[in-house]
């Protein structure tokens, strides 16, 4: 059958290397010492060819290989550019020995691997010689300012000893996966499996209280108690987690999940795969650098509304080293006028508008541009269409007859919102009269809406546009919504919010 994405291209990369000879006969390494002499005797050939490259072998008492620890100079460079944080990222070997990968994050949001290590057997100990492995290569570690880590990863104390100034978190990207799988096996309808990966893209691409609220109420009767009490005090829950994740930027969320994919399937294929451990570890070798995301990288800034970086800046991925300074300078160049070029998108699309459509129509085209920008777009191109999935809050309606929703415009107009609208058509329903205001219904002079719907939404659609009241009216909903959140929740829940807040207010 067919291998993952990208492991073609890894089989013809180690190919195109040559320098390592490929002892992967599993029979012939039944001697542990022979083994390990061979498995040495390939990363002095790794070291000799890449002068900036780093090791470190641990053996056991029989001299067979019990740890290496593993970085090329091209790793070490990506970790000088981006120590912010680490994700460790673990493959389990068909015997039992198991591969860690430390993954650091461009600020695109792309994952990249700068250190790897095997293990024949994990224990808190071996784990802790690997961590100070990678702090003996890298005595830049002290920048590290989160560790994050798997669901299932059992030394947590271990990284907290380790890097004792950073936060040590769940990986939002494990635990989505871990929720997919587990949402995949539940014996519940489709349609509830439709509305629970729904829930957890929402999370995901459109981070809100409400978005990471709805999906831990949804996901609760698919997992079990124990994972879930433990996600919900150390996931759902964590402030600061979401606030990260948002802070880094919702719109690159795509280049993250789809990188980290990639870069998981690309280390099944090369690590997985092997019969013995030996023969793991010389793949890896051999493909050292391959794990490069390069290309997923150029395509999900297109999906994702992201300034494409210059041909010229992609290439240098590919050397080792750091790139040069002039492109280097350029990468900051681009990344700081990327603001002012989508301003002068957004100003050039108002500009067309108010060229060609009459007044009410620009506003409501405009309003439709407003839940872009608030939003996160994943599109992908074919020969003759472009598909186009826009990620909203999430908003909850309520489970009596469907009646309200908490988003603004069925609070403010009392009408159904495109969220009842989605949960009828899922549940093959009509609209009832009781899902109406009165104002609204058949047989009412449209001028008692006004009198009885007070919104500024009716107003607005017959006045001339203006950008103040359209800045005004935001904000007014916004703090609407935030003073109903803060109304409604508990004393400790008050000041947690509270003082995510000011966080907010103090990095504008």
């Amino acid at each position: 059958g067919e291998g993952p994405p990208g492991a073609e291209q890894l089989e013809d990369a180690a190919s195109a290397l040559g320098g390592i000879p490929a002892l992967l006969e599993a029979e012939k390494e039944n001697d542990p010492a022979s083994a390990a002499a061979r498995v040495t005797e390939a990363v002095k050939s790794c070291l000799s060819t890449d002068r900036g490259a780093l090791a470190s072998v641990d053996l056991g008492s029989d001299q067979g290989l019990e740890r290496l620890s593993f970085q090329t100079s091209k790793m070490k460079s990506l970790f000088l550019k981006f120590p912010d944080s680490l994700l460790l990222h673990r493959v389990q070997g068909k015997r039992g020995h198991v591969l860690y990968m430390l993954i650091a994050e461009t600020k695109e949001r792309v994952g990249k691997v700068v250190h790897w290590s095997v293990l024949r057997n994990e224990t808190g100990q071996r784990i802790s010689r690997m961590l100070t492995a990678f702090k003996e290569f890298n005595p830049e570690w002290g920048k590290v300012k989160v560790v994050f880590m798997d669901v299932s990863f059992l030394h947590k104390a271990v990284l907290h000893e380790l890097f004792p100034s950073a936060q040590v978190l769940l990986s939002v990207y494990h635990a989505v996966r871990l929720l997919e799988e587990n949402v995949n096996a539940a014996d519940v309808p489709s349609c509830d499996k439709n509305s629970m990966k729904l829930a957890l893209k929402s999370a995901v691409f459109s981070t809100s209280a409400a978005s990471v609220d709805a999906l831990s109420q949804m996901v609760k009767s698919v997992v079990n108690p124990e994972l879930y009490n433990y996600l919900q005090a150390n996931w759902f829950s964590c402030e600061l987690l979401w606030y990260m994740h948002a802070k880094k930027g919702l719109h690159s969320c795509s280049a993250h999940m789809d990188s980290l994919d990639l870069i998981s399937q690309q280390a099944a294929a090369l690590f997985g795969q092997q019969s013995s451990l030996e023969a793991s570890v010389l793949r890896l070798l051999e493909c050292a650098d391959c794990f490069d995301s390069r290309p997923l990288e150029s395509s999900n800034r297109a999906q994702s509304g992201c300034q494409e970086k210059p041909a010229a800046w992609a290439g240098a991925a590919g050397q080792p080293g750091p790139p040069p300074a002039p492109r280097a300078a350029a990468e900051h160049s681009e990344e700081d006028s990327e603001e002012g070029a989508n301003q002068r998108a957004e100003e050039r699309i108002r500009q067309s508008l108010g060229d060609i459509c009459t007044e009410p129509a620009a506003r409501l085209c405009l309003r439709e541009l407003a839940v872009v920008q608030r939003s996160v777009q994943l599109m992908s191109s074919s020969v003759d269409a472009v598909s186009v999935q826009v990620l909203e809050d999430a908003h909850r309606v309520s489970q009596e007859a469907l009646s309200s929703c908490t988003c603004h415009f069925n609070r403010a107009l009392q009408l159904p919102c495109r969220h009842i609208l989605a949960v009828l058509n899922s549940k093959r329903k009509t609209v009832l009269p009781e899902m109406l205001g009165r104002q609204w219904q058949r047989g009412c002079d449209f001028s008692l809406a006004r009198q009885v719907c007070a919104d500024p939404l009716l107003e607005d659609l017959e006045s001339s546009w203006d950008e103040s009241r359209d800045k005004s009216l935001a904000v007014s909903s916004l703090t609407a919504e935030i003073g109903r959140l803060l109304a409604h929740c508990s004393v400790e829940e008050f000041e947690r919010r509270c003082s995510t807040l000011r966080a907010l207010a103090d990095s504008w």
